[in-house]
C-alpha cells in the first residue's frame, strides 16, 4: 500500500523532531500561543515564506498532511499558524488571530488580540481546506470589487493525528512586486509588513521556498537577508526543478545550490 508523502516525512524525522523532550516543550509553547503570550514574547515556530505562485502551501501540506489551497498566482490571503501534535486520531480546530503587537501600528490594541468570531473542528482530514475558505468569509476577503484581497489577522489551526511531527509552522501570503487587476500596490506593502513581522523574530526559523522557474536574483524573499544575516536560522526549499530550461544559467545554478 503507497505511503502518504506526509507519513513518509513523519517516519524519517520521528527520532529527532518527535522524542518525547519534544514534544514536551511543544506542548508548552503551544499552551503559550494559546494563551496569548506569543503577543508579548517571541515563541520558536518555523515561517514559511516565499513570493507568490512559489509552491508554499503545497510544501506545506506535503509536511503537514493539511490541504491547503493551491493555485497559480493569488493564493494565500492571510497568514495561517500550525500548530501540529501526535494523537491517536485526526482533528483539526481552527479559532483566533495572531498578531504581533508591532505589525499594525494603525490597529488599537483590543483588535490586535481580538479573536476572530469562529470556531470549528473537522474530523475528516479530507474537509480540511474548507477551515482555510471559511476564515476567509470571516476576515471579509473575497472576489468582489469591494472586498479585502488580503488580511493581517492570522488563523491558527490545531491539528493532531498519529503521524504528525510536533511542529509550529507559519504559512504566510506570497510576496510580489507589481500590482495588476487582482492585487494592489497597497497590498504588497501589506504582504510585506506580515512577513517582516515574522521574520525579524530572533526565534523563528524561515524556510525559504524558492521556485526554480524564477531565476535566483529575482526571488523576493532573498531580499530579505538583513534579517538573518548569517542565515544561521534559514533553510531554503527548491520547488519546480522540472521547470528550468536545459542548459540555462538557472540550471547549472539551481544544480549546484541542490548538491551543496
Amino acid at each position: 500500500m503507497a505511503i502518504d508523502l506526509a507519513d513518509q516525512i513523519s517516519q524519517k524525522t520521528s527520532g529527532f523532531i518527535q522524542s518525547e523532550n519534544h514534544r514536551d516543550l511543544l506542548d508548552i509553547v503551544d499552551c503559550l500561543c494559546s494563551s496569548g503570550v506569543n503577543h508579548y514574547v517571541d515563541l520558536p515556530r518555523i515561517i514559511v515564506c516565499g513570493s507568490q505562485s512559489s509552491g508554499k502551501s503545497a510544501a506545506l501540506e506535503a509536511h503537514s498532511g493539511i490541504a491547503f489551497p493551491t493555485a497559480e498566482g493569488l493564493c494565500t490571503r492571510f497568514g495561517c499558524v500550525l500548530a501540529l501534535a501526535v494523537y491517536s486520531l485526526w482533528l483539526c480546530t481552527r479559532f483566533a488571530s495572531e498578531l504581533s503587537r508591532s505589525n499594525l501600528p494603525h490597529r488599537t490594541e483590543a483588535e490586535r488580540i481580538k479573536p476572530l468570531k469562529f470556531s470549528e473542528t473537522k474530523t475528516d482530514q479530507k474537509n480540511s481546506s474548507k477551515i482555510i475558505e471559511n476564515a476567509k468569509a470571516q476576515m471579509g476577503l473575497g472576489s468582489g470589487a469591494d472586498s479585502k484581497v488580503f488580511s493581517t489577522d492570522v488563523l491558527r489551526i490545531e491539528s493532531i493525528s498519529p503521524t504528525a511531527p510536533n511542529l509550529t509552522l507559519v504559512d504566510l501570503p506570497g510576496l510580489f512586486a507589481a500590482a495588476d487587476n487582482n492585487q494592489t500596490n497597497d497590498g504588497a506593502d501589506l504582504v510585506q509588513i506580515l512577513v517582516i513581522g515574522y521574520m525579524k523574530h530572533r526565534r523563528s526559523i524561515i524556510l525559504a521556498v524558492i521556485s526554480a522557474d524564477n531565476p535566483f536574483a529575482n526571488q523576493p524573499v532573498t531580499q530579505y537577508r538583513q534579517f538573518d544575516p548569517s542565515g544561521s536560522r534559514t533553510l531554503s526549499l527548491i520547488t519546480k526543478p522540472d521547470r528550468i530550461d536545459r542548459g540555462s544559467d538557472s540550471e547549472k545554478y539551481y544544480g549546484m545550490v541542490s548538491a551543496l
